[in-house]
């Protein structure tokens, strides 16, 4: 991916549906069935930017992090692309409802 595009992904734990948003716009929607390899009962560490296991890593710059503690809506999510392209934080569009995490470990 280039530069500058904003990823996003929503889980929705009730139907075990997962869409990934390119720049706000919704461009893949699949799901997670909790009785597949995908199980969120798998048993492996959440991480970001690699899978469970660490079999697959991607190579990239994660520059900003958030979690929300719902499922964000389409509407959210191309606001907080909108957002970021005035140079807001991600928790400006839906405040109080994420919490920002940092995107490096500690020194």
């Amino acid at each position: 991916m280039a530069p500058g595009i904003l990823v996003t992904v929503t889980f929705d734990r009730a139907t075990g549906a997962v869409t990934s948003y390119i720049d706000g716009v919704a461009a893949n929607t699949g799901g997670i069935n909790p009785s597949s390899s995908a199980s969120l009962n798998a048993g492996f560490n959440t991480l970001v930017g690699s899978s469970g296991n660490g079999t697959y890593s991607g190579t990239a710059d994660i520059d900003d992090l958030a979690v929300w503690n719902r499922v964000v809506t389409p509407q959210e999510v191309a606001a907080i692309y909108a957002a970021g392209l005035i140079g807001k934080p991600l928790n400006y569009a839906v405040p109080a409802r994420c919490r920002s995490l940092p995107t490096s470990p500690p020194a």
